[in-house]
């Protein structure tokens, strides 16, 4: 059976959620409102450039203790190789401590190798969110395929925090790679969709809505 994207990430919010609420009830997911304004555009493509963009910083220790994210965009990457997708992986603390370039996930062994790789990652250090954004968005802009449609799989816990960090980028230097990657996404039709995995500061939740 072919998965349209809608299909993909209803599935894989309904699955995270579910395994949030049972293993972590205080976390919550919350995923971007214009998903089902561009469903139809996606559709007609003839596949999907995605880049899973993952805050690997070291909060996600306690929001996301059993590793779940990782399951999820495992998952979605399976789901993905149905269709004639690619997909990249990013992993941001403050520094970019993983990059993937976009990989056919039908073929089976560089999709195990893209597996391999997410499944390796290891939470640490602080949140510079634009850093990740700005990278994401590279990669997909120098892949353009224009018959297929880019796409960015944002998962995180928390917004952009710089205190204890040691490369001597601030926040405000971060926020504006925010601003500026949104306006390079919105040229190049990049689809940007947040989850956010945590629901105790509302905050922090509608930033990443705004961001999406």
């Amino acid at each position: 059976m072919k998965w349209h994207l809608k299909q993909i990430f209803f599935v894989s919010i309904i699955c995270l959620q579910m395994l949030y609420v049972a293993v972590f009830p205080i976390s919550n997911c919350v995923i971007a409102k214009e998903t089902s304004d561009s469903v139809l555009n996606v559709q007609q493509a003839e596949g999907c450039d995605i880049v899973f963009l993952l805050d690997i910083s070291g909060s996600m220790k306690k929001t996301d203790p059993n590793r779940i994210s990782i399951d999820i965009m495992k998952m979605m990457t399976d789901i993905c190789s149905s269709g004639n997708n690619r997909i990249g992986f990013v992993g941001y603390n403050d520094t970019i401590a993983y990059s993937y370039s976009l990989t056919d996930v039908a073929d089976k062994k560089k999709r195990t190798e893209l597996k391999n790789y997410i499944g390796n990652v290891e939470f640490k250090g602080e949140t510079d969110i634009g850093l990740g954004l700005k990278k994401s968005v590279s990669i997909l802009s120098k892949g353009k395929n224009n018959n297929r449609t880019p796409i960015i799989c944002m998962l995180s816990d928390g917004e952009t925090d710089l205190a204890n960090s040691n490369t001597g980028r601030t926040e405000e230097q971060s926020q504006d790679d925010v601003e500026q990657s949104i306006s390079s996404a919105k040229k190049n039709n990049i689809k940007i969709y947040t989850i956010g995995l945590n629901n105790q500061f509302s905050e922090i939740l509608d930033y990443l809505e705004t961001i999406s």
